[in-house]
């Protein structure tokens, strides 16, 4: 919890990311945080796209308040917490319109295994694109009146799947596939950043209270929550000291440059894995996927 006492909403468990870094970013104080790392338009400011998505934010908050209090209180209330809050609420934060998966995804089979794990995971955003990604963010969006640690009944009539609590399916999922380093599970009142923890021991992840925030207006950790789980965070990035371009080519060679000049953006070189290896110390049991 180390550099996070101050934010009463954020809550960091295991190595997943430091407290330091996070409690540094908070200031915009880390490598990345300029309006444009952050993919704004020119001119706005990343403390003004800050405000103004805290204002829109506020008001979609109470309004899905609103709703679910009129719904029963076993409604587990899937559509009305990804539509009214959270969907809205990713868009304000660079998503904007998450791929809704059907039927799951497939991970190729483990040791011992016949045939293709299906995880049931909700949304995910890809990269260069849906029509044939190579990474993504999987992006499992549950109902309000799920809960992320507890096993929730069966959906599909799929062999393959069982039931199993959010976090948990979701967790298992980002160690199984390579395409995939970082991911987010929510239920709308809970959101949770996890990250391959594959050669971990124990659970790891960091947790934003956004009834708390929205509800006591706890502008500090909205902000924080803004800057770490912004779209921009996640993208994959060429290697900043391999990087090589066409600029710089001397501008006397003729020759053009091979495509394999210039490296490909990975997963494992985003903005979060930045602040993950920051310290060079909390991070280091978390092994870096190319």
């Amino acid at each position: 919890m180390s550099g996070l006492s101050a934010f009463q909403a954020v809550h960091l468990v295991g190595a997943v990311l430091p407290g330091e870094a996070l409690a540094r970013a908070s200031e915009l104080r880390m490598p990345g945080q300029s309006f444009a790392d952050y993919q704004l338009p020119p001119g706005m400011a990343v403390n003004a796209a800050i405000a103004r998505a805290w204002q829109a934010m506020l008001a979609t908050h109470r309004e899905w308040q609103k709703t679910l209090r009129r719904l029963p209180d076993n409604d587990p209330a899937v559509k009305q917490t990804r539509e009214k809050w959270l969907l809205p609420l990713l868009y304000e934060l660079g998503w904007g319109h998450p791929e809704s998966i059907i039927g799951g995804l497939d991970v190729p089979p483990g040791l011992g295994e016949t045939t293709a794990p299906r995880f049931l995971v909700s949304h995910r955003v890809c990269w260069p694109g849906q029509a044939g990604p190579t990474t993504w963010v999987p992006l499992h969006l549950v109902g309000a009146g799920v809960a992320l640690d507890t096993k929730t009944p069966l959906v599909t009539k799929t062999p393959l799947v069982t039931a199993r609590a959010p976090q948990s399916m979701l967790q298992d999922y980002l160690n199984r596939e390579q395409g995939a380093l970082w991911g987010i599970v929510t239920n709308g009142h809970r959101l949770r950043l996890l990250r391959d923890t594959s050669t971990l021991a124990r659970q790891s992840f960091v947790e934003f209270d956004l009834d708390a925030i929205f509800t006591n207006e706890l502008y500090a950790d909205f902000r924080l929550f803004f800057l770490t789980v912004h779209a921009s965070r996640f993208h994959p990035r060429p290697d900043d000291s391999t990087k090589k371009t066409r600029a710089d080519i001397d501008e006397d060679d003729e020759e053009e440059t091979d495509e394999g000049d210039i490296p490909a953006p990975k997963l494992a070189n985003c903005w979060l894995e930045q602040c993950n290896t920051w310290t060079g110390t909390a991070s280091n049991s978390l092994a870096v996927r190319g």
